[in-house]
């Protein structure tokens, strides 16, 4: 028969053992997540430089799409303020015309009131013979 000691020792060592065990259990899992933690970690990183690389070459696109307006814009605006003087000098050019129509017309009521004054005044000198 074992001693009490012994029976005590044997049970200690199976409890180191165990413990022991259910540390190197502890550590195999830790290791594990630790392994999976970094294929994730570098899962990101690939996904963010993924990211990054598709929002820079989007940014270039909507800036060169942004440029091409604003040049488009910018020729848009010049011919409008090309065409918008264009009308403005015919605009003044047949308001000059107007101008000088209407005082010829005047010229040339006065010229008929004048020259019907004249046959008139002839008429009555014709009939007054």
């Amino acid at each position: 028969m074992k001693s009490k000691h012994e029976n005590t020792l044997s049970k200690m060592q199976n409890e180191f053992l165990e413990k022991q065990r259910h540390h190197k259990n502890t550590i195999d899992t830790m290791s594990e997540q630790a392994e999976a933690a970094a294929r994730s970690l570098e899962q990101i990183e690939r996904a963010k430089e993924k990211l990054e690389k598709d929002m820079s070459t989007q940014i270039k696109i909507l800036e060169s799409e942004f440029q091409n307006s604003k040049e488009k814009t910018q020729e848009e605006r010049s011919s409008l303020l090309s065409r918008i003087s264009e009308y403005e000098t015919l605009s003044e050019n047949l308001h000059k015309e107007k101008s000088q129509y209407s005082e010829e017309s005047r010229r040339l009521k006065e010229s008929l009131k004048q020259h019907t004054e004249r046959l008139r005044v002839r008429g009555v000198r014709a009939r007054d013979i």
